[in-house]
């Protein structure tokens, strides 16, 4: 009698367009559904929450003197945070009310703060757009000099992978500026 085949697992899923540092970059359409585990996505938001917000009208059963009153109260966020909402955190990089609506001094603050809290909340994964090229606020270029630096220098990486979103006509020149920044290159099949 023949003896059993010794079986071992080996790992599959999609392959990483480039590595920087210890961390895994993956870059994609905006319209595909992200083919490794995420666990934080980060959105973009501004001071007000206005990108953010429901564009959808809802009735609502509250006295429209007393919404108002409730929007008195109510405060910008500081540019640079990065407000935690379950598995969705929204990175403040915006502010309408100054004449440059986005710096990137704000986006690379926005950069710390996710690297700090993926620490704390030991996060291994996120999905993230470009933050402020969407808006044309930056180019994908800057963006992408602020991201790669942030990872170079907010060590150790707590995040082992980062699914990046991007809309299909930036995706060539965002896979380009990626593989001439990246550590381990690895070439696409296509």
């Amino acid at each position: 009698m023949s003896k059993s085949p010794t079986l071992r697992v080996i790992q599959g899923g999609p392959t990483p367009l480039t590595r920087i540092e210890s961390v895994e970059i993956y870059v994609a359409d905006d319209s595909v559904k992200p083919l490794i585990p995420i666990d934080v996505q980060i959105v973009e938001e501004d001071t007000w929450q206005v990108l953010s917000a429901d564009a959808s009208a809802k009735e609502t059963d509250e006295h429209p003197i007393r919404l108002m009153t409730s929007l008195i109260d109510q405060q910008p966020l500081p540019v640079g945070e990065v407000i935690v909402s379950g598995h969705r955190w929204k990175a403040v990089i915006a502010d309408f009310d100054q004449d440059v609506m986005c710096k990137r001094e704000w986006i690379d603050l926005a950069l710390q703060h996710i690297h700090q809290l993926t620490g704390v909340k030991r996060v291994k994964s996120l999905r993230m757009p470009l933050l402020g090229y969407k808006h044309g606020w930056l180019t994908c270029e800057e963006s992408l000099e602020s991201l790669v630096h942030s990872i170079r220098i907010n060590k150790p990486h707590p995040v082992k992978r980062i699914w990046l979103s991007v809309t299909g006509a930036a995706l060539p020149e965002v896979e380009r500026l990626l593989l001439h920044r990246g550590d381990d290159v690895k070439r696409k099949e296509h």
